[in-house]
């Protein structure tokens, strides 16, 4: 099959990586695979080299921008006729559904995220809900980003989850551990809801006064979080370390991985943490993500989301009780086999030819 992927760049988010293992997966299975990156002046050098690239970055006002927007997209997918076009994040695949309109093309969106949320305007919210049954086809991450969906677009979807990326021939679970929690986001309060993470560890701290957070990671609320440390007075103890090449190499020597968020996708850094081992506490948020990662006390901790009080008893429980920690990381190792990578690439190929 001719593919073609559409997304913004193939930088560091996790949509983009998802994508970018998926293009070189198809690739080895002989598909002719292609992606436009609509926030690329030029293709990467060096790089991709299992699909071809086409660059469509437009300038002009915001108005210009658009109807130039659909007007490269429209010509490349005429041009190569493609027998699938995959389209990634909400708002990108406004424009491609409009751009793609009456063409003929099989497209299939991809939503990433909690629908609830993302996108947040409410304007884009309706254009969701008039423009999306115009697509051929849906992939979801979760049962419950499917079903805020109508029941036409349910019917024209699958759910796949997020693969794993690495390879984790080693469990951790029973490794010497430093003792540090460690959570690995973008720092952004209005999603990974990191201040209640911080202000629940500044509570534990007065029932363990041994243990550091560490944050992986950097993004718009650097600063905020930066000034609440300080007025926590928790600097030696609270560290934000940016964004880690090798954040996994990292995460094998903590002793617990935290995720906080309000909502999400499926997402990739817990699915990551577990899969090295590590015990895992994250919230039950919107999208459906971590519950569908995570079975309470099975193979890691879920509390309610947006439960301060919740995540403090949930780090007492796991701070003071080795056994359980690594019981629970033992479990979470199993995420290898249920999210397989060429098993959800199987799940992916099934999709796009039906």
């Amino acid at each position: 099959m001719k593919i073609c992927f559409v997304t913004s760049t193939l930088k560091f988010s996790g949509a983009e990586k998802i994508i970018s293992n998926l293009m070189e997966m198809l690739n080895k299975r002989g598909h002719d695979v292609s992606v436009i990156m609509l926030g690329r002046d030029e293709p990467y050098e060096g790089k991709f080299e299992y699909a071809t690239q086409y660059p469509a970055k437009t300038r002009g006002n915001k108005l210009t921008r658009v109807f130039n927007r659909y007007k490269k997209v429209r010509q490349i997918v005429r041009e190569n006729k493609f027998d699938a076009v995959l389209s990634f994040n909400c708002v990108f695949n406004l424009d491609i559904i409009v751009a793609l309109l009456f063409t003929g093309t099989n497209l299939i969106v991809c939503e990433r995220n909690d629908p609830c949320y993302d996108p947040v305007q409410w304007t884009k919210k309706l254009r969701r809900r008039i423009f999306y049954p115009f697509a051929k086809g849906f992939i979801f991450q979760t049962e419950v980003i499917k079903k805020y969906f109508s029941k036409g677009i349910q019917k024209r979807c699958a759910v796949i989850p997020n693969f794993i990326e690495g390879t984790y021939n080693e469990c951790v679970a029973e490794n010497e551990r430093r003792k540090v929690i460690a959570t690995c986001a973008r720092l952004d309060d209005f999603q990974k809801n990191q201040t209640m993470l911080i202000r629940a560890f500044k509570r534990f701290c007065e029932f363990d006064k041994e243990y550091i957070l560490e944050f992986y990671g950097d993004g718009p609320d650097m600063e905020k979080y930066q000034k609440l440390i300080k007025e926590l007075e928790m600097e030696d103890r609270i560290k934000l370390l940016g964004r880690a090449e090798n954040v996994n190499e990292k995460l094998k020597n903590v002793e617990i991985f935290v995720l906080p968020s309000r909502f999400e996708g499926m997402p990739n850094a817990l699915i990551e943490a577990m899969a090295s081992g590590l015990p895992c506490i994250a919230t039950d948020c919107g999208g459906g993500g971590s519950a569908a990662l995570i079975n309470n006390m099975e193979n890691g901790i879920l509390i309610p989301e947006n439960d301060e009080d919740a995540l403090v008893e949930a780090f007492k429980t796991m701070t003071s009780d080795k056994e359980l920690r690594v019981k629970l990381g033992k479990e979470a190792f199993k995420v290898n086999e249920k999210l397989e990578i060429n098993k959800i690439v199987d799940l992916w190929e099934e999709a796009i030819k039906k």
